[in-house]
């Protein structure tokens, strides 16, 4: 099982190194949030990230009370703006978990702005409701553009799947919010593999023809 945390400020001066030993592989960290706030922690937090050896992803509060609401890639502007040299093995991810005054149909409109003005492929972080219901008509937008990253603090294996989206495409479970922890599971141990030992997971799936041998060396 490969575990993970995900942090912010909120969080205050996080003990990477105690982490790692405790088994922790990755940690998700909170870059940004609308057009307006970046995490006072994400420098620290990236840096004594790496220094412990663990990977990392970055992730950006989508804040749906904007003057412009809709205008997520703009959000995405900034997110890109503030975390340049910054960036992890790990996919960004969207965090979409707060409406505020929005109607369904404007909040969805918000986040496929977002993930559509990405050029790489994102996670997208919500729970099972948005997933069932505020984001259901947005389904196949989001499944082109996504991989998601369910909140579940449930704490029961296996954790329950959105209805609409194959459990392939759920790659992260956050499944425990205790001990002013965020706590993780990758579900998809190859997906994982190949953002952070690309090399060793290109090699993994080589697949040889009969009577076919290779020499590999590693470094």
């Amino acid at each position: 099982m490969i575990k993970g945390v995900d942090v912010s400020h909120w969080q205050g001066d996080i003990d990477f190194e105690a982490l790692k030993r405790q088994g922790y592989e990755f940690a998700m960290i909170k870059a940004t949030q609308g057009d307006y706030f970046v995490d006072p922690n994400l420098k620290q937090n990236v840096a004594k990230c790496e220094a412990a050896g663990m990977a990392h992803g970055l992730y950006h509060f989508l804040d749906p009370c904007m003057d412009e609401w809709n205008k997520g890639n703009e959000q995405l502007d900034y997110f890109h703006e503030n975390t340049i040299g910054l960036h992890g093995q790990l996919p960004n991810a969207l965090d979409a978990e707060w409406m505020a005054e929005l109607t369904i149909k404007q909040y969805c409109t918000l986040v496929v702005d977002f993930l559509q003005s990405a050029i790489l492929r994102w996670l997208l972080y919500a729970n099972l409701n948005f997933l069932n219901y505020i984001l259901y008509e947005v389904r196949e937008q989001i499944k082109k553009e996504a991989d998601i990253w369910l909140a579940w603090p449930s704490g029961i294996t296996p954790p329950k799947m959105p209805r609409f989206y194959d459990e392939s495409s759920v790659k992260i479970w956050q499944w425990d919010w205790s001990d002013n922890l965020d706590k993780n599971r990758v579900l998809d141990d190859a997906w994982y593999y190949a953002h952070v030992q690309p090399q060793i997971y290109a090699v993994v799936k080589i697949i040889a023809p009969p009577g076919i041998t290779f020499d590999i060396e590693y470094e």
